[in-house]
């Protein structure tokens, strides 16, 4: 087959397992693929890496790799406020939970607090009566607060994935 055969069928072979709800067909999907990411893991270590961060998303609700993230934070406009380790550093010294499990981890919340700040922390300084400053505290506490009232909707209709990564 060729390359374009092979994906064709994968494809429909995947979907066709994706909506049976059968496990048996799920078991023999995860059986093929931990073969495929043993292959991986001997052959070609740093797909394999890429390939297991991102299937860490399904123990999350909201989730980003730290390539995702970067590549979030490298496209924004205006730059983001806080490089990661600044932000982890803050995050640790105001003794501010940067990773609630299952919830979100770091990365989606670094992300959302940098796009919160840029996208309304004007707004949030202003009903603190206080100037935009992402080194003050409590600017830095009321983006998180924010932040992590958007990764934990009740209702489920924000998700970090779909909307910085559209998928």
């Amino acid at each position: 087959m060729t390359k374009e055969e092979l994906k064709n069928k994968f494809e429909v072979l995947y979907n066709h397992m994706a909506v049976s709800g059968d496990t048996k067909q799920m078991k023999l999907f995860g059986n093929v693929m931990k073969d495929m990411m043993a292959w991986y893991i001997d052959n070609k270590p740093e797909a394999a890496e890429m390939f297991m961060e991102t299937l860490c998303a399904a123990e999350w609700e909201q989730y980003l790799t730290k390539s995702e993230a970067l590549g979030i934070i490298e496209g924004m406009k205006p730059p983001a406020a806080w490089e990661y380790d600044t932000w982890h550093n803050a995050m640790e010294k105001l003794g501010l939970e940067s990773e609630r499990k299952g919830v979100y981890n770091s990365f989606a919340l670094w992300v959302v607090m940098n796009a919160t700040h840029s996208d309304n922390g004007k707004l949030i300084a202003e009903l603190m009566g206080k100037e935009m400053n992402a080194a003050d505290p409590d600017y830095i506490k009321a983006v998180y607060r924010f932040a992590v009232n958007m990764l934990s909707d009740e209702d489920g209709k924000y998700c970090v994935r779909t909307y910085f990564l559209e998928y």
